[in-house]
């Protein structure tokens, strides 16, 4: 019997280079499903093709809180100038059925093993971010499974509960303690903040109760110049090989 092998992924953020590398990954893993936190669009150059990509996977999609607002049609003026450029830049990419699909995203998603989440369970609508251990305990009061999942933050993260723990670890499998809730941050693909330019997302094993975190390579250069060329904010190219 195949192994079951859930690739979550997360904050693609308009990046399709990341995403085409992350899914060839996934295929050379040999996963069996995948699901796509959000954010999808925002930050950079194609929102169009990513969002494409993501739906012809037919898996999984959780609402970001940039595919909330490239859907609707508020006032941009409360972001900071970068943030605003690519949000506004994937409001004028997307195609109008594509809105629709991103308006109409889920905010959670629960099944008997696992919820997932963007941001936290706690006010999920309200997109909280989860740093420190304090954030992790509201999110916790609302996870009914052992585990979860979000993104967010940019940077991947295990928060267990009811204990001062937070870990970071890349490339080989985790064993998790089946006596404890989890929740995992899988990470971003589009634009890691945890100063790591590799495109990153998370495979989980729910028969080991393991988890790995995948980085991968992509074409970091040809993403900065389609920023140029958009006309989007110099630093959003920059911080792209920074990983911040």
């Amino acid at each position: 019997m195949e192994e079951r092998k859930i690739a979550f992924f997360s904050d693609i953020h308009s990046n399709h280079e990341a995403l085409q590398a992350v899914l060839r990954d996934m295929q050379a893993q040999k996963v069996t499903e995948r699901i796509c936190l959000g954010d999808i669009v925002g930050y950079g150059p194609n929102p169009m093709e990513c969002v494409r990509a993501v739906r012809e996977l037919g898996c999984p999609v959780v609402k970001g809180n940039h595919d909330e607002e490239v859907s609707g049609n508020e006032s941009l003026d409360i972001y900071r100038d970068v943030v605003r450029a690519g949000l506004e830049w994937s409001r004028k990419m997307v195609t109008p059925d594509q809105k629709d699909f991103l308006r109409e995203l889920p905010y959670t998603m629960e099944t008997e093993e696992f919820m997932v989440v963007h941001s936290s369970l706690f006010e999920p609508m309200n997109w909280h971010y989860v740093f420190e251990q304090l954030d992790a305990e509201r999110h916790f009061s609302q996870q009914h499974t052992r585990i979860a999942f979000c993104g967010h933050t940019h940077m991947p993260v295990i928060w267990r509960h009811q204990v001062e723990y937070r870990d970071r670890p890349v490339g080989a499998i985790i064993e998790l303690d089946p006596n404890y809730h989890y929740l995992i941050n899988v990470g971003s693909v589009g634009q890691p903040r945890d100063m790591n330019y590799r495109a990153c997302y998370l495979i989980y094993y729910p028969d080991k109760f393991a988890v790995q975190f995948r980085r991968v390579i992509y074409d970091v250069t040809r993403v900065q110049q389609k920023i140029m060329i958009a006309g989007l904010p110099k630093f959003l190219a920059q911080r792209l090989a920074l990983g911040k």
